[in-house]
């Protein structure tokens, strides 16, 4: 049986937005004993209140650079934001700087201040009310989402790509090189736990992360949403058995043995550990200082 692996997921937006002390936060990882380190992808971040937000893939860049063991990765890119192509090109120059340590983790994105503000109001005799406006900007990135993530898989495994429609035009595009010694990336699909669309994207690709927001740490799914996800997404994959990695918020404790068990035999193989970001401005969770003394300590402890 694989071990269960352990790995940090760094907010880029407000406290966090110091690309420097994220480079030094993932040494320390390294050093520490984690096994991923992997940074969020926002373009905005306004609630509650409008706050500092950078690109995740520079920094990156200089992860790649100054580590040689840990898994790295944006955990999760909004595809639907993203030229295939850029994106595609992207992970694959970071897979070669890494020396084919590139995880990748996508999804359909949030919050929606993410995408409307960038979103062209459709020609009608009236302006749409803003339901009207989120409603059909939803339903396009979805179409977005999914088209896009199609021909990412197929640039990151260099075969010719030639769509040219009303969503994507690469006529005849192969791109060069391919990731670090022919490798396949695995990509990693989030999406809601209780999401079939979400859940079905994951069983075609290398694996998912199940997102639930009803639980009481938010984000993180209970143990009978994990259970019941990674049943239903390795039956979906058969023969194949795709990767479930949880994302869970961290209380500065490092899990016991016995913490993980339950969720290793529910089937999760990775333990993702964040903060809760913008949303609670005043969580003392939300400084360098706080995730710099949880990585010290180790992910798990005997």
């Amino acid at each position: 049986m694989v071990r269960c692996r352990f790995a940090v997921a760094v907010p880029n937006l407000g406290p966090f937005a110091n690309p420097a002390a994220i480079v030094s936060l993932a040494q320390l990882a390294e050093e520490a004993g984690w096994d991923g380190f992997f940074l969020w992808d926002h373009l905005l971040w306004t609630w509650p209140e409008p706050t500092d937000v950078i690109e995740p893939w520079p920094v990156l860049g200089a992860i790649a650079q100054t580590t040689t063991r840990l898994m790295i990765g944006t955990m999760v890119t909004p595809v639907a934001r993203r030229r295939p192509w850029q994106l595609a090109r992207e992970v694959i120059t970071l897979d070669h700087l890494s020396r084919g340590r590139v995880m990748l983790g996508v999804g359909l994105g949030s919050p929606d201040e993410d995408f409307t503000p960038f979103w062209p109001h459709p020609n009608s005799a009236r302006a749409p009310t803003p339901r009207e406006l989120e409603a059909a900007e939803h339903r396009e990135r979805w179409r977005r989402f999914q088209d896009g993530l199609q021909l990412l898989d197929q640039l990151l495994r260099s075969a010719t790509v030639d769509p040219d429609d009303a969503l994507f035009t690469a006529r005849n595009v192969t791109l060069r090189p391919r990731p670090y010694r022919n490798r396949t990336i695995p990509i990693l699909v989030g999406g809601r736990a209780t999401s079939m669309r979400a859940l079905r994207l994951a069983a075609e690709h290398a694996g998912g992360v199940p997102i639930a927001f009803d639980h009481e740490s938010p984000g993180q799914p209970s143990l009978e949403q994990v259970r019941s996800y990674a049943t239903t997404i390795r039956q979906a994959a058969t023969p194949r058995t795709p990767l479930v990695a949880i994302w869970a918020h961290t209380d500065g404790q490092p899990r016991t043995a016995a913490d993980i068990k339950p969720y290793t035999d529910a089937g999760v193989d990775w333990w993702i550990e964040t903060v809760p970001g913008g949303e609670k401005t005043d969580d003392p969770r939300n400084t360098i200082d706080f995730l710099r003394q949880r990585i010290t300590v180790g992910p798990v402890v005997d």
